[in-house]
């Protein structure tokens, strides 16, 4: 809904500023889909994907082989990992806050529970560098340098930022 998605382009935004106070620049967004059942009958459990625990007794993050079932109870991995929003009362009450987008088992489950979204930013090692400054400038001599690709950091962020916004539904 419009909450998620301003909670999401918010997380984006500051994302794309760190990344922009660090000089970086050509960073994407990677969206992974799994669909969850194609007949629609919901029997999988929206919280949990076959071969991952997501929590142990202890509290701490475990991945099994692929194939092999969580045996952590139930009960652990509601109250390890409540989903909740900053300030409300179960933020507070020993719960770890788990982020919108990986509240479903890593993922964030569609509206209709059929589908889950992973969504991640990649590629952020490029350093707006001697060599970028001077493609920038060259191909701002040919063509107008608010449209060239390579582009300083915080303009990067920005158009990002905008692109981002218009790309959520």
């Amino acid at each position: 809904g419009e909450e998620r998605k301003e909670i999401l382009v918010k997380q984006l935004e500051e994302d794309s500023n760190f990344l922009a106070s660090q000089g970086i620049i050509d960073y994407s967004v990677l969206l992974g889909i799994h669909e969850i059942s194609a007949s629609g009958s919901g029997e999988e459990d929206p919280h949990s994907i076959e071969g991952i625990r997501t929590s142990h007794s202890k509290g701490d993050w475990m991945s099994e082989s692929v194939g092999q079932p969580s045996i952590a109870p139930k009960e652990s991995t509601t109250s390890l990992w409540k989903p909740c929003l900053p300030g409300s009362p179960s933020s507070t009450m020993g719960h770890k806050e788990v982020p919108v987008h990986r509240r479903d088992a890593g993922g964030m489950l569609s509206s209709d529970k059929r589908s889950r979204y992973f969504l991640g930013v990649i590629d952020i090692l490029t350093p707006y560098d001697t060599m970028k400054i001077l493609e920038h400038r060259i191909k701002g001599l040919r063509w107008d340098s608010k449209g060239v690709s390579c582009c300083p950091p915080p303009m990067y962020a920005e158009r990002f930022n905008k692109f981002m916004r218009a790309a959520f539904a």
